[in-house]
């Protein structure tokens, strides 16, 4: 947990905790993660941090939300079905709320993706739905965090992104790293995910590497052209990784959809 005064870094953001606050990076898109974040509060999502304005140093202001982070290897919770249950009704909750009213982004809205585009009927998904987003009390999630990577999409691709870091789909590394001490039964875990939420686990699947030939597509483009923090992913070979994974899925689709 990070402690009152501690700041750390990633590939966006520098985060400083100050007492009961986090400040963080201010970025074009904030203000349109913002506004939904706000939205989500006012339905009553406590799972995500509530902003306070901007700092005199130009920062945004967070509400801090006390919990460890799920970093590798994963908490024990997160290797049980019971962690998936509890991972995939939070996130059929914030769609639910945002279906049942029809939530539209500011005409004005600025995504982190530059070919990020809003349909009607679109919601507006995490975008990084990783164990490394989550913040954890035991059992208990007490946050989802780090939302610049927000963007209009379906909700299967948002499942999908769960399925694909969480099962985890990507191969021995994923679960040995994850702290599994074999692997994973991966049909039981994907089933977990499409009973909990009410989708089909053929359909969840396709849309896993439909998500991934996006990825890559989308860090083939931008990081040849140089854009952060594409550049920086594409450099670091981030792409080779995605199509590791994607091939290993390729491979066990039968074993997977059973």
């Amino acid at each position: 947990m990070l402690q009152d005064g501690q700041s750390t870094s990633g590939s966006l953001n520098t985060v400083t905790r100050i007492g009961d606050t986090i400040r963080r990076s201010m970025h074009e898109w904030t203000p349109t993660v913002t506004h939904f974040l706000d939205y989500l509060v006012q339905k009553g999502i406590k799972e995500v941090p509530t902003s306070l304005g901007i700092d005199t140093q130009g920062r945004e202001i967070q509400t801090f939300i006390i919990g460890e982070v799920a970093l590798r290897p994963w908490p024990s919770i997160l290797k049980m079905n019971e962690g998936l249950e509890i991972i995939t009704r939070f996130v059929k909750r914030y769609h639910t709320v945002q279906v049942e009213v029809d939530y539209v982004p500011p005409k004005d809205a600025v995504w982190y993706a530059p070919d990020a585009r809003y349909q009607p009927g679109d919601i507006i998904r995490h975008g990084d739905l990783g164990p490394w987003n989550t913040l954890w009390t035991g059992s208990t999630l007490q946050g989802v965090i780090d939302w610049d990577f927000i963007e209009p999409g379906k909700p299967i691709e948002d499942l999908a992104q769960l399925a694909w870091y969480w099962v985890p789909l990507r191969g021995a590394q994923g679960w040995q790293e994850a702290g599994f001490e074999q692997a994973p039964n991966y049909q039981m875990r994907l089933t977990t995910i499409c009973e909990t939420y009410g989708v089909n686990r053929a359909d969840l699947i396709d849309a896993v590497l439909y998500l991934q030939i996006k990825e890559m597509k989308r860090l083939e483009r931008f990081g040849r052209k140089g854009v952060h923090p594409w550049v920086m992913y594409y450099q670091r070979g981030d792409l080779a990784t995605l199509e590791a994974e994607y091939n290993w899925l390729k491979t066990h689709l039968n074993d997977l959809i059973g």
